[in-house]
């Protein structure tokens, strides 16, 4: 099971921590660190525990936490073209982008295949 620093850490119960808190509670992703103990499931975090696993079914992105070498004037474009405040927000857009694009790149090549196929181009260029 597991528990979180605010339980172990009183700091986190000062006012200005409410969100940290919550988004604690509610079982989200942030830096904070976990502990894990073996409570078992009818203790004070049993209800967190069934929380995490819906949220572990339920489908959603998979966020990790990457460390690379960027062209700062790609991000800063990239920031610019999508009207983003975030360098994250900005490198998610573009790579979306480009998953769009080949889905779109696709969809052209079956659409040329099939009117190919049925006879709907010449090649006036072919001798």
């Amino acid at each position: 099971m597991y528990w979180y620093i605010d339980t172990l850490c009183p700091a986190l119960s000062s006012p200005g921590f409410e969100s940290q808190r919550d988004q604690l509670s509610l079982g989200i992703h942030t830096d904070r660190m976990l502990k894990y103990t073996d409570a078992d499931e009818e203790g004070p975090m049993s209800k967190q525990r069934r929380i995490l696993k819906r949220q572990k079914s339920a489908k959603r992105a998979h966020i990790r936490r990457k460390n690379l070498l960027l062209d700062q004037s790609k991000i800063d474009r990239a920031k610019r073209l999508f009207r983003v405040s975030t360098e994250t927000e900005a490198i998610h857009r573009a790579l979306d982008a480009v998953v769009d694009l080949e889905a779109f790149q696709r969809e052209l090549d079956k659409g040329f295949d099939a009117l190919i196929g049925a006879g709907g181009f010449t090649d006036r260029f072919s001798r």
